[in-house]
This record gives structure tokens, C-alpha cells and sequence, in this order.
């Protein structure tokens, strides 16, 4: 959390500071568990508008001047603004502001994708750009806790999963085929044709129940198929529903099931993670990743460029996506036609913390609830359908024992995710 507060004063030895006894917190870690039983996971819940700039001589400091009158780092915007020449200034102080392009109070966040570093058991999920809710999936899936326990406790199969792919499929191409027959517009036609094929299977699968997913050869398979069908639908029409992201993210991991059998024969996971360790930078974006290892280089008196952070050798590196979504504008087809918009671009502590431990988008300053809750609408955030619990929560469920360890205020936004359930942030 420190790394965040610094980033916001534009405090860039503080935060490359705190980035750097971070990374000694991992090393401590690596060395006291069994890498075969443990999966680790590194990353962060946004970024801030930290840049590296110049052309400064390899094994320079950090921290200090371009050949021009400026600082190696530079801010976006923050507190920074006002300050035009750096020159006599200690500039390596811990309280030196970087300058900034424009002036606020407390610095923004970045809103570009933040890295996810993974070892262990599971840590073969991590791959490729993902939304940042789907990390929550991984620790399920390798863990054997919380809504996909099932991944691990029958052998390993996604049958269902992949079921589900497949209705997508389908689905897309019935209800493309029925708008293009349509004299109301193509994009109208399809979200029509979309509800009434809803309308039509709608009393058939009410009598069904949830197939059992641990049954992947069962022979209701007509029967489960319109159980699914009714989800994809219930899915599509509310994004903000905890379903929603449930559905999305169960079938991104097929899909990563799938090419690992394509390319391995299996999905490498021949044992499920005892212990997950789970650490989290808040605002350690990539360009702060580069800086804390250059950082690194100065103060142990190595050659910066040569090294790297503990976590930079884990076999496994993706990308997770952290900006909002609207999937009203971003599906040109406009199928999902009655959603919840998640309301902002860059995120902050409090929707993120959501997204990576409860696996649900939300909107912007709300804790551990669904994009059904608005801001500071205390009485949706009391229904319990619209609370979302976290992998802490999902652990305990499964007999685990679980901790938090945070250098800020356990009621801040990061921490917080792992047991409130809040419309506000700031209602602490």
C-alpha cells in the first residue's frame, strides 16, 4: 500500500523504496515454502502515470538527471506540477517530488494493463491478456476452494466449461442468422431474434436443476444443454450480475485447458496448491517494475540493467486487464442489451481489490459487492446477492487457515475487499 501512497504525493525514491523491501518480502517467501505445494502470485491492482525518460548512460542512478535539466522520472499529473527547476535540489531525496505535467492534490492512476508474475502449482493459467477478474479463477482452480473447487476435485476434467464454449457458439450463430431476416436494422434484429428464442426456451428449462459437474458423462446432456443456454442468457443480460463475470471467466479457462492439452497432452496441474501466497503491489505498474530494478542495481551496487526483481525469474508472466468495461458499446451487436455499465476507465484500490479477489467487476469506490450496487447505495449493497466473497472467504470455507498482512489500515480499500461488503470506500 506504502508504494501507492508514495506514488500519490510523486514521491519516486519512497515508492521505488517500498518496491524494493517488497520484493526482498518475496524472496523471504520463495525460500520458506515448497515452490511444488505453493502457488505465488506477484502483481498489482492498477498503475500510476510514473514514466522513465532521456537517454541517460547505462548504470546512471535512477533517480537523477537526463543530459537535459530534468529527472530521470517523471510523473502524469500529481502534486509535482509547480516545481520548474530542479537544479540544487536534492533530487534523491525521499520527499523529492518529480515533476508533473499537470497539477492535483494526490497523483492518478494509470490505467494501462498491470503484470501478473506466477509460480507454483496453477501458475500455467497465467499466460497471454486476461481481465483482471479471472485471476481470483486461477487460485480456485489450483487451490481446489470456492466456485471452481470442482476443476480439481473431478480429476481435472472442464467438461462443463467447454460445454459451455460450444452454446456460445451456437447461440451467436441462431441469433445472427434470425436478425439478417429482419426490416428493423441489423443490430435491432439480432437482440430481438436473441429474445425471443429466450422467450421460447423459457418454460422448458425451468424444471431442470444444475447438472452435476462431476458427472461429465452423464446422458441428460439435452437436458443440461438448456440449463446452460438459460445461463448464457442470464449472463448476457446483466453484466453487472456476479454471474456474469462467474460465466466469463469459467470460460476463459477452458479455453486455457483446452490448448494445454492441445500442446502438452495434459493440463500440467498433477497437483493442486497446498498453499497460495498471493501479493499484491498497490500501483507497482510495469514502468514501476523497470525503475525498482534499475533502483536495485543502485543501492546493491550491481550493474542495474543486468539484474532482476525475485519475482521477474517466475516461469509464468501475463498481462491483466484493469480498465472498466461497457459491454453495451463494446459488442457491436449489441446482444447484451439490458446492462449494468461499470462505470469508470482507470479504476481505483477499491473496484480492483474486487476484481482480483472476488472475480467480479464493480463499479468505481464500492468493496466487495457486484456491478448491480451503485455508488453509496447502502441498501443494494445489504443484498445478499449483490455481495461478492473473496478468495479469503472461499479458503475459509474449505477449512483453510487464512491471513492478512498489510502495511496500511486494514479497513483501506486493498485489504478490506477480503471481508467487506460495502457502496463506498470511504465508509470505514
Amino acid at each position: 500500500g506504502r508504494i501507492d501512497h508514495a506514488k500519490n504525493e510523486n514521491w519516486a525514491k519512497k515508492a521505488l523504496d517500498k518496491t524494493y523491501y517488497f520484493d526482498k518480502a518475496i524472496e523471504k517467501a520463495l525460500s520458506m515454502v515448497n515452490p511444488e505445494k505453493t502457488l505465488i502470485l506477484v502483481t498489482a491492482d492498477h498503475s500510476h502515470t510514473l514514466t522513465i525518460n532521456g537517454y541517460q548512460e547505462r548504470g546512471s542512478n535512477i533517480l537523477g538527471k537526463t543530459f537535459l535539466n530534468y529527472t530521470t522520472i517523471l510523473y502524469g499529473n500529481g502534486p509535482g506540477y509547480d516545481r520548474q527547476d530542479s537544479e540544487g535540489l536534492e533530487i534523491t531525496d525521499k520527499k523529492y517530488r518529480q515533476k508533473s505535467a499537470a497539477f492535483k492534490e494526490s497523483a492518478a492512476h494509470g490505467g494501462e494493463d498491470v503484470p501478473v508474475y506466477a509460480t507454483g502449482p496453477g501458475s500455467q493459467f497465467v499466460t497471454g491478456v486476461f481481465d483482471q477478474s479471472f485471476i481470483p479463477y486461477v487460485v480456485s482452480a489450483s487451490a481446489c476452494i470456492g466456485p471452481f473447487a470442482f476443476f480439481c476435485n473431478s480429476n481435472l476434467k472442464m467438461w462443463t466449461a467447454l460445454q459451455l464454449l460450444t452454446l456460445v457458439t451456437i447461440i451467436s450463430t441462431i441469433s445472427t442468422t434470425k436478425g439478417k431476416i429482419t426490416n428493423k436494422g441489423k443490430d435491432k434484429g439480432k437482440s430481438e431474434a436473441l429474445l425471443r428464442y429466450y422467450e421460447k426456451i423459457k418454460p422448458s428449462y425451468k424444471e431442470y436443476k444444475e447438472p452435476n459437474t462431476k458427472n461429465p458423462d452423464s446422458q441428460n446432456y439435452k437436458k443440461e444443454s438448456i440449463y446452460f443456454i438459460r445461463l448464457i442468457f442470464d449472463y448476457c443480460l446483466n453484466v453487472g450480475d456476479a454471474k456474469y463475470w462467474r460465466y466469463k471467466n469459467k470460460n476463459l479457462l477452458a479455453q486455457k485447458v483446452k490448448i494445454l492439452k492441445h500442446l502438452f497432452g495434459n493440463t500440467g496441474l498433477s497437483t493442486k496448491a497446498k498453499n497460495v501466497i498471493f501479493f499484491l503491489g498497490d500501483g507497482m505498474g510495469l514502468s514501476t517494475v523497470t525503475a525498482a530494478r534499475l533502483y536495485k542495481g543502485n543501492v546493491e551496487k550491481t550493474d542495474p540493467e543486468a539484474g532482476c526483481l525475485s519475482f521477474e525469474h517466475f516461469p509464468s508472466v501475463s498481462l491483466a486487464k484493469v480498465t472498466r468495461i461497457n459491454p453495451y458499446r463494446r459488442h457491436k451487436s449489441k446482444l447484451c442489451i439490458k446492462v449494468n455499465s461499470l462505470n469508470v476507465t482507470v479504476a481505483d484500490s477499491a473496484a480492483t481489490a474486487t476484481s482480483y479477489l472476488c472475480g467480479v467487476k464493480t463499479n468505481q469506490n464500492n468493496i466487495g459487492v457486484s456491478g448491480n450496487v451503485k455508488l453509496n447505495d447502502c441498501e443494494a449493497s445489504k443484498i445478499e446477492s449483490n455481495r461478492v466473497s473473496s478468495i479469503i472467504r472461499w479458503a475459509q470455507k474449505a477449512e483453510k487457515f487464512t491471513g492478512v498482512v498489510t502495511t496500511t489500515k486494514i479497513t483501506d480499500a486493498t485489504p478490506a475487499v477480503s471481508y467487506a461488503h460495502s457502496a463506498n470506500r470511504a465508509w470505514e
